[in-house]
């Protein structure tokens, strides 16, 4: 991101300096070690309705704002604290439809006389000011944010706009003035998405490099899967890099109104290549850990080769890659993988979910942690026994491929 500073952009820092809570104020309430007050606090707020419910969630997220500002390493308590004024504020949030007035932005200048400098089937993105920086705005203009709720929108973005992590983009808020489609604001990383950015360096990073950004990746999702938030489109398009060379996973709770979506099961969908087995015999789908390790073990794939997107040669016709490897074989392992992120790619694959491991072992795993309990040679028996429950399941994962519509086998 060109000159940003994420603690430049992320709320009241100094708008809010002297902020201080009265006595007996609903949020010192809300935070009491007594049940009884704090639980009579939190009836208190989610009761609330219209206005009264908007300037109760204001403070709230200006606390939160504060707190975090002032205490970016966080005791146990204070995140303790976070998490809980967290979920109330969601919980309140759904029950009042309504949303802190802090979450909508204006951005001086844009308009859709404007050309966007990039854009998709699901949005278009414009440049704007925000704090003195350059910014990135997201116009969602997907045809599925008119058929789902434009409040589920709103409620999702609370969620994003509250997240910090070095390994997650930030958001700082909704613009609605410019158009009529919401528009997300992010920073603006020049470096563009990981993929674009390893195609523009001359010459192709090493393991140790690709290992560290993976590793990023999965800090990330350990840190959205803490927070019991679960990504749904984890791929190359959705991981940027900053001026510093880190990667920052982007895009977050917005897999279900993304144009894709709508047709994930339909003939020639690109994300089914990043998808786990599960989703396609699904009746609904919805978003998993398990779902996001399946696709975090194809980003190995699409960062170690460059190709796009993973597994090419699968996607013959308008079939779904698992069906292209019915008898338990794998995409061929890209020449410069080692050995160790091999097999940890493949136990990603397990065809039974819960017999993927968690994202936060995964990091444990690439960062050599001396607390991990798998070794190795256990991460190695992992990876076999991933292989074979594609051969032992083959079979009914094809039955079931038999009933989507367009899937040719």
């Amino acid at each position: 991101m060109s000159g940003i500073q994420t603690s430049d952009l992320e709320g009241p820092r100094n708008m809010h300096q002297n902020l201080s809570e009265p006595e007996g104020s609903l949020i010192e309430r809300l935070l009491d070690p007594y049940d009884d007050i704090r639980y009579e606090a939190q009836s208190e707020l989610v009761a609330l309705r219209g206005a009264d419910a908007r300037n109760a969630l204001d403070e709230l997220q200006k606390y939160l704002d504060l707190q975090y500002a002032e205490n970016q390493t966080m005791s146990s308590e204070t995140l303790g604290n976070r998490r809980r004024l967290y979920w109330i504020m969601l919980t309140a949030a759904e029950r009042s439809q309504q949303f802190p007035p802090s979450l909508f932005v204006r951005i001086p200048g844009l308009s859709t006389d404007i050309l966007p400098i990039c854009g998709g089937i699901s949005s278009n993105i414009y440049l704007g000011q925000y704090k003195s920086a350059t910014v990135a705005v997201r116009q969602i203009r997907s045809h599925s944010v008119q058929s789902l709720p434009r409040m589920r929108l709103f409620y999702e973005c609370l969620k994003w706009r509250q997240l910090r992590h070095p390994n997650i983009v930030p958001l700082f808020g909704i613009d609605v003035t410019f158009s009529r489609y919401p528009g997300l604001i992010q920073p603006w990383y020049k470096n563009d998405h990981i993929r674009s950015y390893i195609s523009k360096l001359p010459t192709k990073p090493s393991s140790e490099q690709l290992n560290q950004w993976l590793t990023e990746i999965a800090s990330g999702m350990t840190y959205l899967h803490s927070w019991a938030i679960w990504h749904g489109d984890l791929r190359g398009n959705n991981v940027f890099i900053d001026d510093e060379g880190v990667a920052k996973v982007s895009d977050i709770v917005l897999a279900p109104f993304r144009e894709e979506w709508t047709a994930v099961q339909k003939p020639y969908s690109q994300v089914q290549r990043w998808l786990a087995p599960e989703i396609f015999v699904s009746p609904q789908w919805d978003a998993t850990t398990a779902g996001d390790v399946y696709a975090f073990g194809c980003m190995a794939i699409e960062l170690y080769t460059g190709e796009v997107p993973p597994f090419p040669a699968a996607m013959q016709g308008n079939a779904a890659p698992y069906a292209k490897y019915p008898d338990g074989d794998l995409p061929p392992r890209p020449e410069n993988m080692p050995d160790d992120i091999w097999n940890l790619t493949r136990t990603c694959w397990h065809l039974d979910p819960r017999e993927r491991l968690p994202m936060f072992r995964i990091v444990q795993i690439l960062t050599g942690d001396p607390q991990c309990i798998y070794s190795p040679a256990d991460i190695a028996a992992k990876a076999e026994a991933a292989i074979e429950s594609r051969q032992s399941l083959a079979d009914i994962y094809i039955e079931l491929y038999r009933g989507i519509p367009g899937l040719v086998l």
